[in-house]
């Protein structure tokens, strides 16, 4: 007896054919992409060599052994996945797709914001959303300890003859906040650098600089020129030269007001926050510029390393200044330093505690960026 294929037998039998093509082709696909990249990089020379944009060491390849087997298989993992032929490539080429077509941010640290600003959003950096939101408000005692901190290593200063005066600049949000996206509101009214200030001007003799309110108005008398960089988390040289103005106030010193102020573009430079998206070509198209029109004293860089500068001048104040202060310290520094006869600034994480009050300066100045403000609780002084 002669059996004949139904015509939904030979359906489903065309189907599974199709499926399994499907697969095999899936599958060819799958390795063509993990392969391809190693012909096309053979090809393409030192064009096709990485550049690193993720600014981390890279996993080196491991060596076998007995005492390393055991670990192997991860490292060998990791090391693969670092040193992919133009993984960087690809990782720039992802990070475009999400700005461009679906909006979002390749990189949970970086914020898009509206008409191409971009905020930081690293937890371990300080957490400026939780600064901006409020939600890491420091204890009564938290303050008490800074607050006690502060006015010891004052105290400490004031023995040796020393000026000393806290300068904390806002966090970019705070300034700009009409830029952040709608979902994180406004700033809140109760904040952890709102706190300590007050703390420190009611509970003790700390001289504090804290100028955001200068800011906000040389935001709105300058409105053709930002304070602080689109693509970056920092204050560019004006932002600098307000934070700059409210201190020299506090130390009886005077700098021209920002209408004075000149500013001759320059290429764009730092964008740490384009960086982290790897879109620096990109989203750092805005002009950086130069400040002028006050009075810098003649002023003379002796000394630049990596994380000390050294300045004097002709005629600035006859006191001397010792400027201790994060990153935010960088576009403030020859600002700063034109108002006294010899300065130097260094970044705090260099800095060796003691050296301020063993040093030769008249005034001490220690510069902490609001997002930074929870690292006084360590800070050795």
């Amino acid at each position: 007896m002669r059996y004949e294929v139904s015509e939904s037998e030979k359906l489903n039998i065309e189907s599974g054919k199709f499926f399994a093509a499907s697969r095999i082709l899936l599958i060819a696909l799958f390795f063509a992409m993990i392969c391809l990249p190693y012909p096309l990089k053979a090809l393409m020379g030192d064009a096709g060599t990485d550049e690193n944009l993720e600014k981390r060491a890279l996993a080196t390849m491991p060596v076998f052994s007995l005492d390393t087997i055991e670990n192997y298989p991860g490292q060998l993992e990791n090391y693969v996945n670092d040193h992919l032929p133009l993984r960087d490539a690809l990782i720039r080429a992802n990070s475009r797709i999400n700005y461009y077509a679906l909006h979002t941010s390749a990189n949970r640290d970086v914020i898009l914001g509206k008409d191409g600003w971009l905020f930081y959003n690293r937890v371990s950096a300080g957490d400026p959303i939780a600064n901006y939101k409020g939600m890491d408000l420091f204890t009564e005692e938290e303050l008490r300890a800074i607050g006690e901190k502060l006015e010891a290593f004052q105290e400490g200063l004031l023995d040796t003859g020393k000026e000393f005066v806290l300068l904390i600049p806002p966090n970019k949000e705070r300034i700009y906040s009409e830029y952040m996206p709608e979902r994180y509101g406004e700033p809140a009214s109760q904040s952890r650098v709102r706190q300590l200030v007050d703390y420190l001007r009611v509970n003790t003799n700390v001289r504090v600089c804290y100028p955001e309110e200068a800011l906000l108005d040389a935001k709105t008398a300058i409105p053709g020129r930002n304070l602080y960089y689109k693509a970056d988390t920092h204050w560019n040289f004006l932002g600098a030269y307000v934070g700059t103005r409210e201190l020299f106030k506090e130390l009886n010193l005077t700098l021209p007001p920002t209408d004075e102020v000149t500013c001759a573009d320059t290429d764009p430079t730092i964008s740490d926050l384009a960086d982290l998206l790897n879109m620096r070509a990109d989203l750092n198209t805005d002009p950086d510029f130069t400040i002028g029109g006050y009075n810098d004293h003649g002023l003379r860089q002796d000394v630049s390393e990596d994380s000390l500068f050294t300045y004097h001048t002709k005629s600035g104040d006859a006191r001397s200044l010792f400027l201790i202060g994060d990153s935010f310290r960088v576009s403030m520094s020859a600002i700063v330093a034109s108002g006294f006869s010899n300065a130097k600034v260094i970044h705090y994480e260099t800095y060796t505690p003691g050296d301020a009050i063993a040093s030769d300066a008249d005034v001490i100045v220690w510069e902490i960026v609001e997002r930074n403000l929870g690292d006084l609780r360590e800070i050795a002084f």
